[in-house]
């Protein structure tokens, strides 16, 4: 009769799925979907640094004035301001490939773990590079006599910004003493790092939400919108009619939302 138990288990056993007959599955669909997500998500980092130009290039950002299109960090210049958008962006997707750094098979399946932490600490790095030469361009904008004096950190879009920016530069320095250099003890290290995961996914997110503020604020001085007459029941049919720098810095706002999804997919734990 045991013995029969015993079969009868065995047969159970066999019927019903096991864990480790599960997890490869599960795996595998998982970096698949994380690996289409990745791949998607180098095509928008791209294309936003396309759309990014093709705003700062066209003569309504500049409130119609042609000469004023381009990009400079010369602070005299009226072009000065353009550099702003244009290395945010850039920090944007350097940060998004330091995010996907331990992540995108690419990477991982090509470079040991020092080489990989090389590539996130330096992404990392440069954004950080990137954005402080940002920030310079738009205080420089705004507090140079002959472009006319303008206000500072009168925006929700500024005070974001720079919380984040500060955020990042202490997870810099953090990451880079502990996990870079490995100046502290393993056990220190072990404690630290939940949190400078935590503070890395804060400031990429929060990085995202400063640039469609900022975006959003340059629409409110741009006056985007369309004029109407009736009821407007279906504001698609008139998207057309809002100006074309509009449209445009709606594209980047949607392209770094889609962004952020598709990272957060990206790295996705099974």
């Amino acid at each position: 009769m045991s013995s029969n138990k015993q079969r009868g288990n065995s047969m159970e056993a066999g019927l019903l799925p096991t864990s480790s007959g599960q997890t490869p599955t599960n795996s595998s669909q998982l970096s698949s979907l994380q690996l289409t997500a990745a791949t998607l998500t180098q095509v928008l980092c791209a294309t936003m640094l396309v759309q990014v130009f093709v705003i700062i290039n066209n003569a309504e950002f500049t409130f119609g004035n042609a000469d004023n299109t381009g990009f400079s960090l010369d602070k005299e210049s009226k072009k000065v301001f353009n550099a702003h958008p244009v290395l945010m962006t850039v920090s944007f997707v350097l940060m998004t490939v330091g995010k996907l750094s331990f992540t995108i098979p690419f990477i991982t399946n090509r470079l040991s773990r020092p080489k990989v932490k090389v590539v996130h600490g330096s992404s990392w790095l440069l954004a950080l590079i990137s954005s402080s030469f940002a920030l310079y361009a738009v205080f420089a904008s705004h507090n140079v006599e002959s472009q006319g004096y303008k206000a500072n950190m009168y925006s929700l879009h500024s005070w974001v910004g720079i919380a984040v920016f500060a955020a990042m530069i202490g997870n810099f320095l953090i990451g880079s003493v502990a996990f870079g250099f490995q100046l502290v003890e393993p056990e220190t290290r072990s404690k630290l790092m939940p949190f400078h995961k935590l503070f890395g996914n804060l400031i990429y997110y929060g990085w995202g939400v400063a640039m469609i503020l900022g975006l959003l604020s340059r629409s409110w001085i741009l006056s985007c919108g369309y004029s109407v007459t009736e009821a407007d029941v279906n504001p698609a049919e008139h998207y057309n009619d809002l100006p074309e720098t509009c449209r445009q810095m709606n594209g980047l706002g949607m392209e770094v939302l889609a962004t952020i999804v598709l990272v957060s997919v990206a790295s996705m734990k099974n």
